[in-house]
């Protein structure tokens, strides 16, 4: 992050967020201007500028870096300018009512055979369950189960955790395969909470977060699908339900991989992540973060199952060369360790060991953490010097501006790749 005041340029410096706090407020109250970059949530950034002069132009550059993962040869970059309000579970959210509209009709449910069982559950003030225990996909239970969405309006308060609660204990089948899909605009506060239940029920379910509306709080969404090692999926108008929808439908129907492992030799390799991989449900890479010691000459070998089949891939090592275009993966390897510690896995009051190991990451990759603020601070005094050569000794008060905005995609990552940019 850099500050431009008119032909000056004074880049940020990554702190402790307290001690960029205390240079922040300090710089101000001695008429400098400064400005303050500070995280509320993984996806919500509050950027506050002290002592903007009258006739001052000041501007504030940010680069961070982003992974953008292809699924079926798609890239796809999102970035929301809106940050949507948050509602306890006694407060209402207005939901959109087209959102229902579009998951009645019968082709929705066209692809399931009668070995396929399926349920629903409505939360809203209370929550409503289709049926006490799963039904046949027949046509006769789809058209009861289109009768019973079509009596609600889509609006109402959003009671998550009871709802997740009970979807998980309901019953089902011996030697069946549970996958939890979750439809709402996740406006929420109870984001961790909702990532705890998931978490602790892994090996239970397979989860899936669908969210829904012009405004949707994407951390909840891409929280419940991370903490349970699923994918979320968006819809953001009403032209677009039906398709993606479908889309979703066919993801998973069938997954392409399962039982993936990945294992390493010939080289030593430590803080990989994730330990454990889901199963893949469409085609897009497998993504592991890791370092390595010495010379990386072995291989990585990949092993699953696909359909009835043996999957078995090894990579060569030797056969990659570290380039400067890559540079930026020591960012995301970091970035993604952030996320394991904090952003979506903060179940418990966090330890002063992972407080400090988070901040020490942040610091050393210079990146936008919980713990961890940028703070560029203009060393002139312009307040005071506009005073003296005020004839008046009357000078406008300057204007402290918080600006409160959103970044977030697929996954988003906020960093800095040197303190100095070109």
């Amino acid at each position: 992050m850099k500050m431009i005041i008119g032909e000056r340029e004074i880049n940020a410096k990554i702190k402790e967020k307290q001690q960029a706090k205390k240079e922040y407020e300090e710089a101000k109250k001695e008429g400098k201007t400064a400005s303050l970059l500070e995280q509320h949530l993984p996806n919500v950034f509050e950027m506050n500028v002290a002592n903007i002069l009258p006739g001052d132009t000041i501007v504030v550059e940010m680069r961070y870096t982003e992974m953008l993962v292809p699924e079926e040869g798609i890239y796809q970059f999102v970035y929301p300018t809106v940050v949507g309000p948050r509602y306890t579970d006694k407060d209402g959210a207005e939901k959109d009512i087209w959102t229902q509209n579009k998951y009645t009709k019968e082709d929705t449910y066209k692809q399931m055979s009668h070995s396929h069982t399926f349920n629903i559950l409505l939360f809203a003030a209370s929550s409503y369950v289709l049926s006490e225990n799963s039904l046949e996909a027949t046509k006769k239970n789809i058209k009861k189960a289109n009768k019973f969405l079509s009596k609600e309006s889509g609006n109402g308060v959003t009671n998550l955790l009871p709802a997740l609660k009970k979807a998980l204990n309901l019953p089902s089948s011996a030697n069946t395969s549970k996958s939890v899909i979750v439809v709402t605009d996740g406006y929420v506060t109870v984001e961790k909470e909702a990532f705890k239940i998931i978490q602790d029920n892994l090996g239970n379910a397979n989860f899936f977060s669908f969210g829904i509306g012009s405004d949707i709080n994407r951390y909840i969404i891409e929280g419940m699908a991370i903490a349970g090692h699923g994918e979320p999926f968006f819809i953001t108008n009403n032209e677009e339900a039906k398709e993606k929808a479908e889309r979703f439908r066919k993801y998973i129907q069938s997954p392409l991989l399962t039982n993936i492992s990945v294992d390493f030799s010939g080289f030593e390799v430590y803080d990989m992540f994730p330990n454990n991989f889901p199963d893949m449900f469409a085609e897009k890479p497998l993504l592991v973060f890791g370092k390595w010691k010495g010379e990386a000459n072995g291989k990585i070998h990949i092993k699953g199952e696909t359909g009835n089949e043996k999957y078995d891939n090894s990579i060569n090592v030797s056969n990659f060369k570290s380039k400067n275009e890559n540079s930026a993966l020591k960012y995301l390897w970091a970035r993604h360790k952030i996320m394991l510690l904090s952003d979506y896995n903060k179940f418990y009051p966090i330890r002063n060991d992972e407080k400090e190991e988070i901040t020490n990451l942040g610091i050393k990759y210079n990146l936008l953490t919980e713990y961890t603020s940028f703070v560029a601070i203009d060393q002139e005094d312009r307040v005071s010097k506009i005073s003296k050569v005020s004839n008046t000794g009357s000078v406008p008060e300057p204007h402290e501006w918080a600006i409160i905005f959103l970044i977030a995609g697929l996954i988003i990552f906020l960093t800095l790749k040197r303190l100095k940019f070109s």
